[in-house]
């Protein structure tokens, strides 16, 4: 009997297809958009919740009425396919940044650099001219696929060529404020921009996808607020691993409660991102995660590095302000063991249950958590939840075991649960191999920045046989 046809064959182009029904599985379960309206409202929606907000200070962002002109500089500023990223489809249309700008505002525009190489400052003097003239300024910098791709390590952290050099004068040339923005699929190393008083807001918008202009306006005047989160990727990453951050962030993609105007933006880090000086330290062979203090080895992600950052994992700020308390949370819980394991000799060495000797089913720690939005306008408060395991573990310093997304109105205060599956959250990796739950405490970690504004401790010990084996 012939089998149905999978799809439109229109639809299958570059692709390999088996004789089934496996469109359907596709469809059905991975929530593809089926229309160009469709995507295209998908693309603005997801550009949104991936940005993140690094620096605001005194309150620069959102842009107000007053900024009549807006110069918008740098090589990004105008760009079609560098927003797209790599692994990307044939988009429906582009907003660049400064038609996104375009729409809120009068523009001056100048690129100041050819390409994100940046390697001569020809057009600098009249990106100054520019902000001169302006009432704020927009720069628009970072990498493309000819710094970062497959195939294509990058060497370095910090801002291509001339870039920073761009960002400088552009900064003091400025009579208003200056707002850098960054697009890459990987961490850069702008401590000097962070400690810049002349730089007023940064934003990281990734590869913000077909929509990206828009998405970076909206929140450049406050259409959308940094709040929503593409904290979701528990991705290893290291400096020279190239980040596709269009398809991470249609990955992540959060439900989002959508309101506008309002504060939506919960962006956060979804990587550390290391200063210059850490390159020097970990050679691009050596892929172990773990550090190793001895040989001068810091260790990879947030989960083992201890160094200094630029910014760290979990980060992002948004233009309202949270406060969270933890209402009710268990502080210590038995583990049910097997028979084999009741011989109180064996109990009193054993610092750890491998989980084969344990039931995982019904091990799990609910926090119940209460969101306050003390702020000004409402917002989308993405509640991070790391765990710390008892000292002397062969384990991560700490590592994430939850999050919840949160959308509250000014004044007022929503409850979040968040569960923590023991046998998941709370195991480690022992240097065999073996997957176990240390005995002890194990210190939970919540908050919004991978910081942890709230501590809980929760104390495991061995509990009766109820376990046969």
């Amino acid at each position: 009997m012939e089998s149905p046809p999978v799809s439109d064959p229109d639809l299958l182009k570059n692709t390999f297809v088996v004789n089934g029904s496996s469109m359907d599985v596709l469809y059905k379960y991975q929530n593809y958009t089926r229309t160009p309206q469709e995507a295209a409202a998908l693309s603005i929606k997801a550009a949104r919740q991936g940005i993140v907000l690094l620096k605001n200070r005194r309150k620069t962002l959102p842009l107000s009425g007053r900024q009549k002109t807006v110069a918008v500089i740098g090589p990004n500023s105008n760009v079609t396919d560098t927003m797209i990223g790599n692994y990307a489809g044939v988009p429906c249309g582009y907003i660049t940044p400064l038609q996104g700008i375009q729409k809120y505002s009068q523009t001056i525009h100048q690129p100041g650099c050819t390409n994100v190489a940046c390697n001569d400052d020809q057009q600098f003097e009249l990106a100054e001219a520019a902000a001169r003239q302006a009432d704020a300024t927009v720069l628009v910098m970072g990498l493309d696929l000819s710094i970062e791709a497959e195939s294509r390590d990058r060497t370095g952290l910090l801002l291509p060529g001339d870039q920073q050099e761009l960002v400088y004068r552009v900064s003091r040339a400025s009579k208003g404020p200056t707002i850098l923005v960054l697009m890459s699929g990987g961490p850069i190393d702008v401590s000097f921009a962070k400690k810049d008083k002349h730089i007023d807001a940064i934003l990281w918008v990734g590869y913000p996808g077909q929509a990206g202009g828009a998405a970076i306006a909206d929140v450049l005047f406050g259409t959308t607020n940094p709040g929503n989160t593409n904290i979701y990727i528990f991705i290893y990453m290291h400096v020279y691993v190239y980040v596709y951050i269009l398809y991470i962030i249609m990955l992540v993609i959060f439900y989002l409660i959508s309101c506008m105007p309002c504060d939506n933006l919960g962006g956060k880090l979804p990587m550390t991102w290391y200063p210059e000086s850490y390159l020097a330290k970990v050679p691009m062979t050596n892929m172990q995660m773990r550090a190793n203090p001895k040989r001068g080895y810091p260790g990879r992600t947030y989960r083992f590095y201890k160094g200094p950052v630029v910014f760290p994992f979990g980060y992002g700020l948004s233009f309202t302000t949270f406060d969270t308390k933890l209402v009710q949370a268990p502080s210590q819980l038995s583990l049910p063991i097997s028979a084999t394991l009741t011989d109180s000799t064996t109990l009193s060495t054993t610092y750890a249950l491998s989980l084969t000797h344990t039931n995982c089913n019904s091990l799990s720690l609910p926090l119940h958590i209460d969101v306050k939005n003390n702020g000004t306008v409402d917002g989308t408060h993405t509640l991070l939840v790391f765990s710390t395991p008892p000292a002397g573990t062969w384990s991560a310093n700490k590592h994430l075991v939850g999050f919840q997304k949160v959308h509250v109105a000014v004044g007022s205060v929503q409850r979040v649960t968040v569960g923590v599956d023991v046998c998941k959250h709370l195991s480690v990796v022992d240097k065999s191999g073996v997957r176990t739950i240390p005995l002890g405490e194990h210190q939970i970690h919540i908050g919004g920045d991978g910081v942890g504004d709230l501590k809980h401790s929760i104390s495991l010990h061995a509990g009766s046989t109820n376990i046969k084996s």
